[in-house]
């Protein structure tokens, strides 16, 4: 029957009934900081941080050894110790170990999504707005806090009463040592990185110049012939008209090498940056770097690879990905589809077309620029296509 009962959730005699439950556990979510799923677990601060309070702990052990000694030296004469370590000394100490620990596990959710919230913010505006609520939203509101739950003695200090250890752990904001620990460490760890990433992102330059503290080596870039265009974004040296096939193969492998050197960078940017993916790619961004170079897979990770690009492209855009524009015959397909090309040359080759190309009009100038472009055309779908297969 216990494990019945125990089971029987979500069952209100009345409206008024399910209407306070929710009242109540909305504002226990609230107090607690913690997803409403979390606070159906049950579990007592004591269970939730494994710290037991009470007989046969390592303190309890202390301090039955140290009464001991005591009563022993002044069974035989000696002097006893006024300064002993005692049993409610021990059951002190366990309580706020165990409260300290739930607070430091708990306090790990409240980092994680004090970076994920962060992310979403990119403009000085944004950033400032989260600074603003730090303490409201990752802090615990002191007027919460329980004080029939403890007393202080003469030198300051905070004594619980017993059975801290057997009160359900979502009732923690109550207790001085968790409100203590998430507003004098957490918040002002959160404050910390925050106000850092509003520096980072204050320009351009001040997000280059954490990167170069970082380790990238924007020597390497500039020597594989990247640059800042006017825009700030890190682009390659266009290759000339007349490059050769060795110019071009040059060319694609500086971009491979400084593709892989940025890809690597970020992934160690996120891993510090809390593992905040979008983070990272607001750094790199704003230090000027596309997606094209900082984005791990494909090549040119494009979000929407459907609206892709075709082979031709506008010097500079982020969707460049080595494709070398205007039907250059090097680089990559910027479109994610299968490694597949169809050309379907009949209509150039119909009877009809021939005998247009044999005829007086088709020796003009324009019919022949159209067969020149025509021809160019299908030889760059061959080299682009070869490139893309072997890139």
């Amino acid at each position: 029957m216990e494990e019945i009962g125990a089971n029987e959730k979500y069952r209100y005699p009345s409206i008024e009934a399910l209407n306070s439950s929710l009242s109540k556990t909305y504002e226990t979510a609230l107090n607690a900081k913690k997803a409403v799923d979390e606070l159906t677990a049950g579990k007592t601060i004591s269970e939730s941080s494994g710290q037991k309070v009470g007989a046969f702990t390592g303190n309890w052990w202390a301090a039955t050894l140290s009464t001991m000694g005591s009563g022993m030296a002044g069974r035989y004469g000696g002097y006893g110790y006024s300064n002993a370590y005692t049993h409610s000394d021990a059951r002190q100490d366990d309580t706020r170990n165990a409260i300290l620990t739930l607070a430091r596990k708990d306090s790990q959710s409240r980092i994680n999504s004090a970076y994920a919230d962060l992310g979403k913010a990119r403009s000085d505006i944004e950033i400032g707005a989260f600074l603003q609520n730090v303490g409201r939203r990752f802090g615990q509101d002191e007027s919460k806090l329980e004080k029939s739950l403890w007393s202080v003695d003469k030198n300051g200090k905070v004594i619980y009463n017993k059975g801290i250890g057997d009160m359900k752990e979502t009732d923690a904001y109550k207790l001085y040592d968790y409100a203590h620990y998430m507003n004098g460490t957490v918040v002002p760890e959160i404050t910390r990185f925050a106000q850092h990433y509003r520096q980072v992102m204050a320009s351009n330059a001040s997000a280059n110049s954490t990167l170069r503290a970082g380790g990238l080596s924007f020597k390497a870039s500039a020597d594989a012939g990247f640059y800042q265009n006017k825009e700030g974004n890190w682009v390659q040296k266009e290759l000339p008209k007349n490059a050769t096939d060795a110019d071009r193969t040059k060319a694609l492998g500086n971009r491979q090498m400084v593709h892989d050197m940025v890809v690597k960078f970020t992934s160690a940017l996120r891993q510090t940056w809390g593992g905040s993916e979008e983070i990272a790619r607001n750094i790199m961004e704003k230090a000027g770097f596309t997606r094209s170079l900082y984005s791990n897979e494909p090549d040119l990770a494009d979000p929407q690879p459907f609206n892709a690009n075709g082979i031709t492209y506008n010097s500079g855009d982020p969707d460049d990905g080595m494709a070398g524009g205007n039907y250059s015959g090097t680089g990559k397909l910027s479109s994610a589809a299968p490694k597949q090309v169809i050309v379907n040359i009949t209509n150039l080759l119909s009877v009809e077309a021939i005998k247009i190309l044999k005829s007086e009009d088709g020796k003009s100038t324009e019919v022949q620029n159209l067969k020149e472009q025509l021809a160019q055309a299908l030889i760059d779908v061959v080299h682009d296509f070869d490139a893309s297969w072997n890139g």
